[in-house]
């Protein structure tokens, strides 16, 4: 009786370690890397086998943590479904196509949690006839790290232009390359404190002391800042800069006036969102390549680590829409969300207006190398 009673504790045991590995896992793939639209979880390994009917498998070749892709798979022949995983993570997605034709378009919505420097893609699919199809692969994904914060907006396209992203704020503020910093009060105080941040952290110089209202400290914080190389990446620094009166910003531009960089995402991030309706829309600046299909993009929105519903996140340019060079009636609109419960509201009262420190937002389109200072 006993040894029956250890055989059962014992298989007992085993079960529980067989369902908290495939509990595991399911959180390794679903959690730490991707989900896809439209798709059904499965444990195991990707089925494959023997038929060679998947023809193309493109997808960006980088990707930013939380942010989206749109994975385009080719088949000589009707698919039924579309299996796809992460090369070296247990479990895959298994996506029924609903969609007549050869070429299939799938949204991967990448994990906030996304930690590694690359990452493969693997896809295999089932045909019409019940066949299962050897396995193919994206290549090597490059992981760009972005912020995320409590609220992210991103933006992902699939060809070599400059394509821009866009959020209009409650208060009617707009957040893009030309204006890459979302802020309470002043702006020419908001870059003052920043240029501070900056020139104590590149150069030996103490700024703490500087004011503001002080013409003469401003002119000894302009000639610090000037030994500061012109070619740091702003995004990058706001990324980092932490102060009550920050909210947000974007923190990654890419293709800036056809410099093709190759990353094809553009994001914003905030750390303290104001309560209030936001508005998405991204714009073709500029069609880079002539004589190709206008590009595929992807637009996700996540607040709180959930994911926010927009009207038209996925599109596609078209092919002789050659860019509008910012101009808002192009804009195309991706949709709207609102946010409710952030502690920033109180924040948003009217400022005693003084006169604007024309110096100091110079030298913001000075700092800002990547599009509007060749722009202006």
């Amino acid at each position: 009786m006993s040894k029956l009673k250890n055989l059962i504790l014992l298989v007992l045991a085993l079960m529980w370690i067989g369902l908290g590995c495939e509990k595991e896992s399911t959180a390794e793939l679903t959690e730490k890397y991707l989900t896809v639209d439209d798709a059904k979880y499965k444990s195991g390994k990707l089925p494959t086998g023997k038929e060679d009917v998947i023809t193309d498998v493109q997808i960006n070749k980088s990707v930013i943590n939380g942010g989206s892709a749109i994975l385009i798979v080719t088949a000589s022949e009707p698919l039924a479904q579309i299996y796809i995983s992460v090369d070296g993570i247990t479990g895959y997605y298994v996506y029924n196509v609903a969609t007549s034709g050869l070429t299939y378009q799938i949204l991967i919505n990448l994990s906030q949690e996304l930690d590694v420097e690359s990452l493969v893609i693997n896809v295999s699919a089932k045909t019409d006839e019940g066949a299962v199809s050897l396995v193919e692969d994206s290549g090597s994904i490059k992981v760009v790290e972005v912020g995320t914060g409590k609220l992210q907006v991103s933006l992902s396209w699939n060809k070599e232009d400059d394509v821009d992203l866009h959020l209009f704020e409650p208060d009617g503020d707009e957040i893009c390359y030309e204006n890459p910093a979302s802020i309470v009060g002043e702006e020419d105080e908001f870059y003052f404190k920043f240029y501070v941040y900056l020139i104590e952290k590149y150069t030996s110089h103490d700024a703490s002391s500087l004011e503001m209202g002080n013409e003469d400290d401003v002119e000894i914080l302009l000639e610090y800042l000037a030994e500061i190389e012109d070619d740091i990446d702003i995004y990058e620094e706001f990324r980092g800069y932490n102060d009550n009166d920050f909210l947000g910003c974007l923190d990654l531009d890419s293709n800036a006036d056809c410099e093709i960089d190759g990353v094809k995402n553009e994001n914003i991030t905030y750390s303290n969102p104001e309560n209030g309706t936001y508005t998405v829309a991204i714009d073709l600046y500029s069609k880079c390549m002539s004589g190709v299909e206008g590009a595929k993009y992807s637009v996700t929105a996540v607040y709180n680590g959930k994911a926010l519903s927009l009207t038209n996140p996925i599109g596609q340019f078209e092919d002789d829409n050659y860019g509008s060079g910012d101009s808002e009636s192009q804009y195309v609109t991706i949709g709207k969300f609102t946010i409710s419960g952030s502690s920033k509201s109180a924040l948003l009262e009217t400022v005693d207006q003084r006169p604007v420190n024309d110096k100091l937002l110079l030298l913001k389109q000075k700092l800002l190398n990547a599009k509007a200072a060749r722009r202006k």
